[in-house]
């Protein structure tokens, strides 16, 4: 018989009384109502003041409030409306709409639409042209024309943003950084690079076009000119409603609605209003306009907060750094504060929204270090389901009592619940599956401890909890004849909780989910359902019972956060709770498709080759390394080399050691050989502790009529160092930026580096460097460089990014060339003394490529040797390799280019072989070389090797490539 230490209650300062009314815990009077949080695209306002937007489907809304949803079609990625001076009525594509490459017009913004074309490649972007909506893809522009919906190629080439003003004035940035402008309806281009220099972003004002430059200019173009303005254009999404001026949500927390606030962190007010926090900021949020009526805490950086309501006020508690505070929310007066001595993984505070409140841990602050947990892994990465063993629980007088549980108990201890009185609930799980020589429920003057076996069915308790630990958890309440409801944690759950009762005497039920629950967001009573076949619920008992409900309007989305206010489904909020129909629940829909990756976009040309001889191979058992070894290489921990090989560091204790040895394993870079090399470099070369990245990332330069690597910078660290010295790169002294591609020229390597991923203020950058190539006389290499030194850095649009880049040389001048994935190319000379891009070249199309041996492929004085990083332009012809097919990491092509034909002299393309490769995506990640190369120039004549350099295996099998074909 054990004795329970004696509550200590601890007065706390009594709090002022709100300003207002005391807002209690209320429920919705109103039907629930959608609102949008975000949209794919924002269309243009109507004369009443409602917007138009797209998430998955077509909407109309006052405000946030969604009033209008169009049928079909649904899931759609975007919209975009005709220009005012192509669209005067109800022209039949007045809106135009995709789906992936699919496009749809409409004469109504909620009326029919029909599909009227199918890109080559998905949809991107769009903008306004002359006399329709323009799109974008990785394939080229796009027109779908107003009045007709005829669906037209933009034939500008190497366009990557484009913009109208009327129906003859409109302005396109390419890929190589120039502009280019049409006064005439596009029927003539003129270069304008020299009067808008460094121009990435276009947008309208009236009938002006306002362009800004990557140097923060901006220039006005209308019918007098082109003429420089004062102020930079800043970007906004097309139409999307402007910025409220009587909403006072602070614009540090823009990325966070009120309304969305108010639905993942909010409370209900009997007013019809709501709190909202989001982060340490607390505000009153009106939910008939979305806006922040009044800001009651701005807090602190770092800071967070939530709103609770006990029987007699509504409460902030917060906790920021060490500290745990409960704030009056009327009068934002501190009541109490916490201090917290050691970071612990279980949740802050339990509250009983209307009731009461408790703090996870002692009083005074001081939370005691955990029991010995029974499961001995737990750790805060697996959190365990264990509680702090002391508990300190607010009364209405605005006092704290604390409580402690038995040594026995604490160990299995599996939630607190704080009551009004400011006494407490204990719930312990004891392993097994029955109680032995314990009472199910024991109560110790203002605690009560209940006692459930953890496996007794239907109960079955998880040992580890799956849930992040929350500032402020609502999931049990006590009721008054002392049984439990709520939901708890378990692992055995498709939606990883459970609904359970636990009545007076200990009993324990659980209560079904809707069939086929697969996702489930719950907050106190109120909780929301997705199921597998996509059906909607909804609970506001604390899950005795579910109602079916309206699916949201658009495509079907995960319910993500639920509270007293509402829920959040996908991009859309509802607001309120209480199904307005107890009818039977919606037929199922078909179950969507989301694919896990993008589609790869197809080949624009396919090599055409066969197999020319036996394979020859070589093959160790229980082989670790890539590659035939005398010996099995120690197993070590692999990384990839890309389009190269591997490499391999030690098994590592301790994180970022430097001992030891890096172990690589590499094929050279176009060599019909394909021969393995090995190297051992010291990893403290490094001369730094960062941790390596687990790829190795090349860049490449053209040599003549080969190419080979250089060191590439990822993630911020660079492997110069090891892969210089083990004979793979030549060395420059740093790495380059990735990707990189250059070209030697006399003496010169040029190298071009496309940013396609920082584009911070509507930017993207072509920079362009040079180093001086000497001979080494080490024995490592015949190749050593000096350091890079920046030549010119260009501004160009963001919209390079479907863009490949290539380096070339024609005579001895470098060039760039730009391809899109239809295989259009440009190119553009390079000073080399200054790095600036000259007057742009139209190429012939990439599926216009023929092999170097061909009869019309001798060599010619404007011809330009390309060398090309391709991904998935170049591919392999189905027959001829039975098995074999490009693969999705790409290659390598030395190409003569100009405008009348394209001659591959060399390529090196990854592929995947089903005879030695059972699953495509197995050790992609840790680098087998699978891949073709061959060669066009003489004395090869398109001779070739297929090389599978895997596991202690290497295969090698001649091949013979004549011809290509789109």
């Amino acid at each position: 018989m054990g004795c329970a230490p004696t509550p200590k209650a601890i007065t706390a300062q009594k709090a002022t009384p709100p300003k207002t009314n005391p807002p209690l815990v209320a429920t919705a009077s109103k039907p629930p109502q959608w609102f949008v949080e975000d949209a794919s695209f924002w269309i243009d306002p109507t004369e009443s003041g409602m917007h138009r937007g797209v998430a998955g489907v077509r909407f109309e809304t006052q405000g946030r409030r969604i009033v209008g949803v169009a049928d079909e079609p649904t899931n759609l990625d975007g919209a975009h409306n005709a220009p005012p001076w192509s669209a005067h009525g109800k022209e039949p594509c007045r809106y135009v709409f995709w789906r992936d490459n699919e496009v749809f017009g409409a004469a109504e913004w909620l009326g029919k639409a029909r599909s009227v074309g199918t890109l080559p490649t998905a949809v991107y972007g769009t903008f306004d042209w002359l006399r329709g909506v323009g799109l974008m893809s990785a394939s080229g522009m796009f027109v779908v024309q107003a009045e007709t919906c005829a669906v037209d190629k933009l034939e500008i080439k190497n366009a990557a943003a484009a913009f109208a003003s009327s129906t003859e004035r409109a302005l396109v940035l390419t890929a190589l950084g120039h502009a280019r402008l049409t006064v005439d309806g596009a029927k003539t281009f003129s270069d304008v690079t020299n009067e808008l220099p460094s121009a990435v972003l276009l947008g309208r004002a009236g009938g002006d076009l306002h362009v800004s430059t990557g140097t923060d200019e901006l220039f006005v173009v209308n019918a007098q000119g082109i003429s420089r303005a004062g102020k930079r254009l800043e970007y906004r999404p097309h139409n999307e409603p402007p910025p409220d001026p009587e909403d006072r949500w602070p614009a540090e927390h823009g990325t966070t609605s009120p309304l969305e606030a108010a639905v993942t962190n909010g409370l209900l007010l009997p007013s019809g209003e709501a709190l909202a926090a989001d982060g340490g900021l607390v505000a009153r949020v009106s939910l008939e306009t979305g806006r922040a009526t009044e800001i009651l805490r701005f807090g602190s950086e770092g800071e967070t907060c939530m709103p609770v309501a006990v029987s007699d006020r509504a409460l902030v508690v917060c906790e920021v750094g060490r500290r745990a505070s409960v704030i009056d929310a009327g009068s934002g007066q501190v009541e109490r504060s916490f201090d917290i001595e050691r970071e612990v993984v279980w949740d802050r505070f339990v509250a009983v929204d209307g009731e009461a409140l408790g703090f996870i841990g002692s009083c005074d602050g001081r939370n005691p270090a955990p029991p010995v947990d029974v499961v001995s892994s737990a750790s805060a990465a697996s959190a365990s389901t264990q509680r702090s063993p002391i508990f300190c629980a607010r009364t209405t007088s605005g006092t704290w009592v604390e409580h402690t549980l038995e040594a026995a108990d604490a160990t299995d201890l599996l939630a607190w619940i704080p009551r009004s009185d400011g006494g407490a609930v204990a719930l312990v799980a004891v392993p097994g599956t029955f109680l032995h020589g314990v009472a199910s429920v024991e109560t110790r003057g203002s605690l009560r401890v209940v006692r459930v076996a953890r496996n007794a069915p239907p109960l079955d308790v998880s040992t580890y909890m799956y849930e992040t630990p929350k500032l402020v958890s609502r999931a049990l309440r006590v009721l008054p004849d002392g049984s439990i409801e709520g939901w708890l944690s378990s692992g055995h759950s498709a939606a990883g909780q459970m609904a359970i009762t636990i009545d007076s005497a200990g009993r324990a039920r659980q209560h079904p989910l809707p069939a086929r629950t697969s996702t489930l967001a719950a907050s106190g009573r109120f909780a929301l359902v997705r199921t597998d076949d996509n059906r909607y619920f909804e609970s506001t008992d604390f899950g005795r019972s579910f109602q079916p409900i309206d699916p949201p309007p658009g495509r079907q989305s995960e319910p993500v956060a639920a509270s007293a206010v509402g829920g959040q489904i996908g991009s859309l909020l509802r607001i309120g709770w209480g199904a307005q129909t107890q009818a039977t629940p919606p037929e199922p829909t078909a179950v969507e498709h989301t694919p896990m990756l993008s589609r790869r976009i197809p080949p624009v040309v396919r090599l055409g080759c066969r197999f020319s001889g036996p394979p020859a191979s070589s093959r160790i058992s229980d082989g670790f390394g890539l590659g035939f070894t005398k010996t099995p290489m120690p197993q070590m921990a692999p990384g990839r080399i890309s389009l190269a090989g591997a490499f391999y560091v030690p098994w590592r204790n301790v994180p970022h050691s430097l001992a030891g040895n890096a172990e690589f394993v590499f094929v050279p870079l176009l060599d019909l050989a394909a021969p393995v090399q090995r190297a051992s470099v010291p990893l403290s070369r490094l001369e730094s502790n960062e941790r390596m990245s687990y790829e190795i990332r090349l860049g490449f330069v053209l040599d003549g009529t080969t190419a080979w690597p250089v060191a590439a910078e990822r993630f911020s660290r660079c492997p110069a160092a090891l892969v210089d010295e083990a004979g793979l790169t030549v060395p420059f002294g740093e790495c380059v930026d990735d990707p990189t591609v250059g070209v030697a020229v006399d003496g010169r390597v040029f190298f071009m580096h496309a940013e396609t991923t920082n584009t911070t203020r509507g930017r993207a950058t072509i920079k362009i460097s040079t180093a001086a190539l000497t001979a080494d006389r080490s024995g490592k290499t015949n190749r050593r460089g000096t350091n890079l030194e920046p030549l010119a850095t260009h501004y160009v649009s963001v919209g390079i990014y479907p863009y490949k880049y290539a380096a070339g040389v024609r005579g001895k001048t470098p060039v760039l060339v730009a391809i899109d994935a239809a295989g259009s190319a440009t190119l553009a000379p390079i000073d080399p003394a200054r790095g600036t891009l000259g007057p742009e070249e139209t190429l012939v199309s990439l599926d216009k490529l023929k092999p170097g041996n061909d009869a019309q492929c001798s060599e010619a004085p404007d011809d330009v040797r390309v060398l090309f990083p391709f991904t998935s332009e170049i591919g392999l012809a189905a027959k001829g390799l039975p098995g074999v097919r490009d693969s999705e990491h790409g290659g390598l092509a030395i190409i003569r280019w100009s405008s009348r034909r394209a001659c591959l002299d060399a390529i090196d393309m990854s592929v995947h072989d089903e005879r030695h490769e059972a699953d495509f995506s197995l050790h992609i990640a840790q680098g087998p070389v699978r891949k073709l190369v061959a060669r066009f120039d003489k004395p090869h004549q398109g001779k070739g090797t297929l090389a599978i350099i895997t596991y202690g295996t290497e295969v090698r099998q001649p091949v013979v490539c004549e011809g290509a074909s789109p």
